[in-house]
């Protein structure tokens, strides 16, 4: 009996002793699965600023301008603090334009993107404000976007707001270059060798959705209005700079935008106009003189929207340490207009309808 106790003994402690050398492994296999787990959801995921998606608040450019998404449609807020979030569709490069109107006291106006704090801006009694953002590289939906307002003093607010979108997805100047030829409308004079640069203004590009294109050739400037379906020519560039301005304005009062442009051209004797082209059916226009002229303007012209009206200007003079001519080639910017001297020539008006 005694004996067989002990061997009953010895075999439950080897028992027991397989037992704890299971527990063990399986106790290191744990460990080391559990670390392996670890190492894999520890890894730090990519925060907005370590990817190529791009946020920067930029400066608002009042004009008529058409969006393309409402994020937030015009709400009132009356009472206590307002937030709302949104987020936005992919594009290649979109703008958020984020608008406030203030009917009572100062109030404070900030915008999130994701983890990333544009600020607060007070915007006082009476007035209205709107701040603009620009996302690129948003290829997927983009972070939360958040709106928040407030106040100081804890008064209640009376506020209206709304955010919009704007898409780019531009035509590429690949397949601009194709409708362009498709036009079949291409002067002989722009020679075999021809390159196509794209002058669109940001203002004309958010108030048309079209773009401008000039074709550079060997002694013509030719300029090509682009949507996504078609191109058409506009004005004459042959010997001269082609179109130096162009503004959008509901010429013809249809409710619909127009494209009213000055341009150059001339062999031998330079010389001035203006047309309009009407977007409803890609129709160009001439725009007459009044009184008749009985020569030729021969001085290059600058459009402005001034007072829901377009001003025509003729330039006087450069300031030639800033800018040369060079520039009506391709298209003057907003820049280069601030080292010209203009003289007011006169005004667009309708006559008999």
């Amino acid at each position: 009996m005694i004996l067989k106790s002990f061997k009953k003994k010895r075999k439950l402690m080897v028992n027991g002793i397989l037992l704890l050398l299971v527990l063990i492994l399986a106790r290191m296999l744990v460990v080391q699965i559990y670390s392996q787990k670890l190492t894999v959801t520890t890894t730090p995921m990519p925060r907005v600023e370590d990817t190529q998606v791009n946020t920067q608040e930029i400066e608002f450019e009042k004009n008529s301008t058409q969006y393309d998404v409402i994020l937030i449609n015009d709400t009132r807020t009356v009472g206590g603090s307002f937030e709302s979030s949104f987020t936005c569709p992919p594009s290649n490069d979109v703008r958020i334009d984020v608008s406030i109107k203030n009917r009572k006291g100062t109030v404070k106006f900030k915008v999130y993107y994701g983890s990333k704090d544009f600020g607060f801006v007070d915007i006082k009694e009476g007035q209205d404000l709107t701040r603009s953002f620009k996302l690129t590289n948003s290829h997927t939906e983009s972070e939360r976007w958040k709106v928040y307002v407030t106040t100081a003093d804890g008064h209640g607010i009376d506020i209206d707001v709304k955010a919009r979108q704007i898409n780019s997805n531009k035509v590429p100047i690949e397949e601009a270059n194709r409708l362009i030829l498709a036009t079949q409308d291409i002067p002989k004079s722009s020679g075999k060798d021809m390159d196509l640069i794209e002058i669109t203004p940001s203002d004309f590009w958010d108030q048309t959705r079209l773009q401008l294109f000039k074709m550079v050739g060997d002694s013509s400037w030719e300029t090509f209005i682009v949507s996504k379906q078609k191109a058409v020519h506009i004005g004459n560039g042959f010997g001269g700079y082609g179109v130096t301005s162009a503004v959008p304005f509901d010429l013809n009062k249809d409710g619909t935008l127009d494209v009213v442009y000055a341009y150059s051209y001339g062999s031998g004797i330079h010389r001035s106009e203006i047309s309009w082209l009407d977007l409803k059916n890609f129709t160009e226009h001439r725009v007459l003189d009044r009184p008749e002229s009985t020569g030729f303007r021969m001085d290059d012209l600058i459009l402005k929207n001034e007072s829901k009206e377009i001003a025509v200007y003729r330039i006087s003079g450069i300031d030639k340490s800033e800018i040369n001519f060079d520039c009506l080639r391709t298209y003057p910017t907003k820049k280069d207009i601030e080292h010209m001297a203009l003289e007011k020539i006169g005004v667009l008006s309708r006559e008999n309808n």
